[in-house]
């Protein structure tokens, strides 16, 4: 299971996928209001709580300026994943993934770009996601 993110400066929005055969499979998704969490970690750890055990990497693009710190070892840690298998990038580079990723049904999306580059990291290092 992966989980993807687009941090904005606003709202966070988050989603839990699947990747098997080249394909991302939507299992869930949310967005919330950064001013109502004290930190990315209390946004994180709440919409992943049942599901933290199963989570194999995590991709976020920041798209604006939140009001807490945002950096792949904070991220890596609050998921309690290796440093390796959690990752923060720009929006523009999230929406090439996106368009690397499959088809686009719309225009290229930075969390959908998150989600492809997590399953594509996941795959070169031959684990499940």
């Amino acid at each position: 299971m992966i989980l993807a993110g687009d941090i904005g400066g606003e709202t966070t929005s988050l989603a839990l996928f699947t990747a098997e055969k080249g394909d991302l499979h939507l299992l869930r998704s949310a967005t919330v209001a950064n001013d109502e969490f004290p930190a990315l970690r209390t946004v994180l750890r709440r919409f992943v709580a049942q599901d933290l055990s199963a989570l194999r990497g995590a991709c976020f693009a920041l798209t604006g300026a939140p009001p807490w710190p945002v950096g792949a070892p904070d991220v890596a840690a609050a998921l309690g994943l290796p440093a390796a298998e959690a990752e923060v990038i720009g929006a523009a580079e999230a929406a090439a993934e996106h368009q690397q990723g499959g088809p686009l049904e719309r225009a290229p999306s930075p969390l959908l770009g998150a989600a492809w580059r997590a399953a594509r990291r996941g795959a070169a290092v031959g684990e499940g996601a």
